[in-house]
């Protein structure tokens, strides 16, 4: 650095060696005096993003356990990789606490995308009331949620069978002007379908071209799915699941009537030959004992 020095009527040149000045930091940023430093998240280092973080540090006490904090310098790659690796191991209380930690950040933002890893995460272990919990206080924190995390809560309480808050999760949706997708429509169907209510299913099926989405293979699998039990168990007894004649097909041999004690006497191979007769798409081995073949009394040995 060449540097000018007047003194008096002398010009007098002097060449000083010195480091170039520090960049501000930018807008929202902590300058470099400032250490934070969040309270530690201890989990245990089962994934690869664990031994890259910076913030992780193994526990001298135990080392099979490590821990991590979020500091000022800690970045968005690497708050999402360890959100992955929490979730993807099930330390499912783990990455709740470093997603609330991530929230109060100085610099972090919390988006959807960060926490919908830990949303889909409950959604799947069937923790709906964490999920729920979290995405209240995700609210309060005002973080933006849209139609992702509102397609994670339907898929999530539909898995767990409550299909009140899957339909009331829908009609948050439509009031918040939440436009479905082809993803939230296929949960929505699955919803119903998985739980029985196959009307509802086929609702949803019609209701998708009014919503400006095409049904796509998966949507039309979710419906067969959800009425291959219900095909199964009549080609098996007759009826439907409970043990009354079913009014859509005749009587059978195996239909087993109300009250009775003594089995029907139609064979574990029949049972097998009329399951296969209902789901030609999958040959199942005469040898393969099909749910429900127990019911026919084991007149073949089984």
């Amino acid at each position: 650095m060449l540097v000018l020095s007047l003194a008096g009527e002398g010009v007098a040149l002097s060449r000083t060696l010195s480091k170039p000045p520090a960049p501000p930091p930018s807008f929202g940023e902590p300058g470099p005096s400032s250490a934070y430093a969040s309270p530690a998240v201890r989990f245990v280092p089962s994934f690869r993003a664990a031994y890259r973080a910076r913030g992780a540090e193994p526990i001298e006490s135990s080392p099979r356990w490590y821990e991590y904090r979020l500091s000022a310098g800690t970045s968005r790659t690497e708050l999402e990789a360890m959100l992955h690796g929490l979730a993807s191991t099930s330390q499912l209380a783990q990455a709740v606490e470093l997603l609330r930690l991530g929230a109060a950040h100085p610099r972090l933002r919390v988006d959807e995308r960060l926490a919908g890893i830990v949303l889909n995460r409950c959604a799947n272990m069937g923790r709906m009331e964490v999920c729920e919990a979290l995405v209240d206080e995700l609210r309060a924190a005002a973080v933006p949620l849209g139609a992702v995390t509102s397609c994670i809560r339907i898929k999530g309480h539909g898995r767990v069978g409550d299909l009140k808050a899957v339909r009331a999760t829908f009609s948050e949706m439509k009031k918040a002007n939440e436009r479905p997708d082809l993803v939230t429509c296929n949960a929505l169907l699955d919803a119903h379908a998985r739980n029985g209510d196959l009307r509802g299913a086929e609702g949803v099926l019609r209701m998708m071209p009014t919503l400006g989405v095409s049904p796509s293979v998966r949507s039309w699998n979710t419906l067969l799915n959800g009425c291959a039990p219900r095909a199964i168990r009549r080609a098996q007894f007759g009826a439907p699941r409970r043990n009354s004649p079913s009014p859509l097909l005749p009587p059978t041999s195996g239909t087993r009537a109300r009250g009775a004690s003594t089995p029907p006497s139609t064979s574990c191979g029949e049972c097998a030959r009329r399951a296969r007769a209902a789901t030609p798409s999958r040959s199942t081995p005469s040898s393969t004992r099909v749910r429900g073949a127990a019911s026919c009394g084991g007149a073949s040995g089984c």
